[in-house]
């Protein structure tokens, strides 16, 4: 589980916690956050290091067709074979 920061602010009134990768915020009348909602929110930064994980071979692969005479095509290639590799270990 990811480090919770309790505090008045964030998340807004309503809500008991909010992840932003690699935190965890919730409200202070909330403490401590009982096992349901430690267990939804750690869901939400399992999804949001995936998002991460897939996203950075397609900025890779955009990025390579900016500069068409660099060996970026090859090495897109290999980052988003790399990181095929780690999604698929988990």
């Amino acid at each position: 589980m990811a480090k919770v920061i309790y505090n008045g602010i964030i998340p807004f009134k309503g809500y008991q916690a909010i992840t932003i990768w690699p935190l965890v915020f919730a409200r202070k009348k909330f403490r401590p956050l009982d096992d349901v909602t430690i267990n939804h929110e750690g869901i939400h930064l399992i999804q949001q290091l995936e998002v991460i994980i897939l996203l950075m071979p397609s900025i890779f692969s955009l990025s390579s067709f900016e500069h068409p005479a660099s060996i970026m095509p090859a090495t897109s290639a290999m980052v988003t074979k790399t990181f095929v590799f780690i999604l698929c270990s988990f």
